[in-house]
């Protein structure tokens, strides 16, 4: 038989088809693995128990990271310097919530949200804000926060010691911390302006 009654035969045949169709389909998802990148992966994160957020997630690898506290629970307790060389203490913001982000330069989704992070920090004294930058180092995160006009307390948790603390997989990861120490909130994944406020009325 010729090589072309070979492929006719096949086009012809049921199994022939449908053996096309399955390839087709496979080639098809690797098209779209290709062009998302690892978003495919990062959308897994939101098929377990994390609350999620309204946008997407990136995940980070933290090492030997903790299990997330969950709401109700007592806030693990930290000490950091922030970049412009300021102690944070979840001691010293005892009495008034506390919201402790979880994001990184590099994370888009972070980085769409800082405006809306900025804007609670600058119009809210009844909250302290609080944001803890994954594995990164002072002068990366100072640079940012610096090129782009930020100036709420950024902790650059280059050591993942805090990030571990909080159990952090996935980023942006929220956590709203009441008056009395404990969690009140807890999302992963970019919010919305109107998100955020419906988050930080937890402590209320």
């Amino acid at each position: 038989m010729s090589t072309t009654d070979w492929r006719t035969g096949i086009r012809e045949s049921k199994y022939g088809t449908m053996m096309v169709l399955i390839v087709t389909t496979l080639l098809v998802l690797a098209g779209a693995w290709i062009v998302s990148g690892s978003s495919f992966g990062e959308s897994l994160l939101g098929k377990d128990d994390t609350p999620a957020g309204s946008g997407k997630v990136s995940q980070v690898d933290v090492d030997s990271a903790q299990p997330a506290p969950t709401v109700g629970e007592p806030a693990p307790a930290f000490t950091a310097v922030d970049v412009a060389g300021n102690e944070v203490s979840l001691e010293a913001l005892h009495g008034k919530p506390v919201w402790l982000l979880f994001a990184a330069t590099w994370c888009q989704g972070c980085r769409a949200e800082m405006p809306d992070v900025q804007a609670v920090a600058d119009a809210r004294d009844d909250v302290e804000v609080v944001v803890a930058f994954v594995g990164e180092q002072d002068n990366t995160v100072s640079g940012y926060l610096s090129r782009a006009g930020y100036d709420f307390a950024a902790v650059a948790d280059e050591s993942n010691d805090l990030s571990r603390a909080y159990g952090v997989l996935g980023i942006p990861a929220h956590f709203l911390i009441d008056a009395e120490g404990n969690v009140a909130n807890y999302r992963v994944g970019v919010l919305s302006e109107d998100s955020i406020e419906e988050f930080l009325s937890a402590a209320k």
